[in-house]
């Protein structure tokens, strides 16, 4: 099951953190059940569940 809950107009994150090394290793996923864009977990958890 796909879920993505992004709209055209909105972004990722920024995409290093402040962690270099971290930084390093990350590797962006190619695929992904929810793709959350916002730190708002009272809109995203009823609608993640929902889903699950």
């Amino acid at each position: 099951m796909i879920g993505i809950f992004q709209k055209k107009e909105e972004k990722d994150k920024p995409k290093e953190g402040r962690f270099a090394d971290t930084n390093a290793m990350f590797v962006k996923p190619e695929k992904y059940d929810y793709h959350v864009i916002t730190q708002d977990a009272e809109n995203w958890a009823p609608k993640i569940a929902k889903e699950i």
